[in-house]
Formats: C-alpha cells, sequence, structure tokens
C-alpha cells in the first residue's frame, strides 16, 4: 500500500509517490504538489490538476486516458500509457517522453527541448518546436520535423521522414550516425570481449570495412 492508500499526505506535501500500487485509482489534489511519480499503477485512471506540478512520472498507466493543463510542468514521462491519444499545451514543458501512446500529434510546446515520440502513430510535431534531442524512431507515419535547432536525432524505421540537414550541423549527425551503426552490429549476446570489439571494429576489420562502406553512402546522401 501506498502514502495515498495510508492517508499520509495533507495540502502540504510536496513530493509524492505512489508507483508500482496496486490498488490507487486517483490522485488526490494536492495543491503544493511538485513531484509525482505514479507510475506502475494498473488502475490509476487520472490525474487531477496540480498547479505547481513540475515532474510528472505517469509511465505504464494503462487506464489513463488524458494529461491534464498543468502551468509548472517542465518533465512529463507518460510512455506505455496505451489511452492517451494528445498532448496539451504545456508552456514550461522542457522534456517529454510519451513513447508507444497512440499520438497523432505533439502539439506546440515553447519550451521543449527533448522529445521521444518513438513508436507513436505521429504525423504531425508542431513546426514552431525547438527541439535539440529528438527520438522518433519507428514513427512510420511521421513526413517533416522540425529540424532548425536539432543536435541529436534518432529517425530509424520512418520511411516518409523527409530530414532537412541545411538547419544542422553535419558533423554531428555524421558522429551519431556512427554510434548508430557501431550499435546496429554489436551483438551484445555474442561479442563481449573488449578485445573482440577492438579487432573486429578496427578499420581493416569486418566491421570496421562494413562501417565505413554504409557511412560513405550515408555522406553522399547529405
Amino acid at each position: 500500500m501506498c502514502r495515498i492508500c495510508r492517508n499520509e499526505y495533507d495540502c502540504n506535501t510536496t513530493v509524492l509517490d505512489c508507483s508500482g500500487c496496486l490498488f490507487i485509482t486517483s490522485i488526490p489534489s494536492l495543491p503544493n504538489l511538485v513531484k509525482l511519480y505514479c507510475y506502475n499503477c494498473p488502475f490509476l485512471t487520472s490525474i487531477p490538476s496540480l498547479p505547481k506540478l513540475s515532474r510528472l512520472h505517469c509511465f505504464r498507466c494503462p487506464l489513463i486516458t488524458s494529461i491534464p493543463s498543468l502551468p509548472e510542468l517542465t518533465r512529463l514521462d507518460c510512455y506505455n500509457c496505451s489511452l492517451i491519444t494528445s498532448i496539451p499545451v504545456l508552456p514550461k514543458l522542457y522534456s517529454l517522453n510519451c513513447s508507444r501512446c497512440p499520438l497523432t500529434f505533439i502539439p506546440s510546446l515553447p519550451k521543449l527541448v527533448s522529445l521521444n515520440c518513438s513508436n507513436c502513430k505521429l504525423l504531425t510535431i508542431h513546426s514552431s518546436n525547438k527541439i535539440a534531442y529528438l527520438d522518433c524512431s519507428n514513427c512510420k507515419l511521421l513526413t517533416s520535423i522540425p529540424s532548425s535547432e536539432l543536435i541529436e536525432l534518432e529517425y530509424f524505421g520512418c520511411p516518409w521522414l523527409d530530414i532537412d540537414l541545411d538547419h544542422m550541423n553535419k558533423l554531428i549527425v555524421i558522429q551519431r550516425r556512427i554510434r548508430q551503426i557501431i550499435k546496429y552490429y554489436q551483438f551484445v549476446r555474442f561479442i563481449k570481449s573488449r578485445e573482440f570489439n577492438e579487432w573486429f571494429y578496427a578499420p581493416d576489420g569486418i566491421g570496421g570495412k562494413m562501417n565505413k562502406l554504409v557511412l560513405e553512402k550515408f555522406i553522399k546522401n547529405i
């Protein structure tokens, strides 16, 4: 049983952790609550409007249907919430992880810096968002992204995505691509030793030659 079940809270509570509780269905309205951890709560159905809340971690809550308007929220982790179909306008939000939510649209979020929307049904990310770190992998219907401020990008499994690299630092993109290639060819189950990796990914090794060919092809397309 969590603090809510035991009634161990009051109007002055600022941090509340009820993660993993199998009994709660709702969160009380606490006017001074700043941080709320309520992930892995299978019967939780809603989050109230909490005027001072800055961090909300409500991932893997299968019955939550929406995120309320939270004017002070800066970080939201709501991934694997299968009934959340939209994100409200959150004026101070800078970090959003909504992976595996059935979202089709990311609205204009003026402070947003980091977005993980992988494995969503996204059609659009609002063009005004100035995102620096974006993971939109396996968003198979996504056709464009706001790229003017991008520093890091993960976009595997996005067949229709048209990336405008003119506004991006090409060196950073290439470096990121190298890390993706190495990760892809690194079969952790079979390859564990440092010595093997140093040999395999050496310039004259099999992995090094494969990486060189893939990277050369990638650079030609920039």
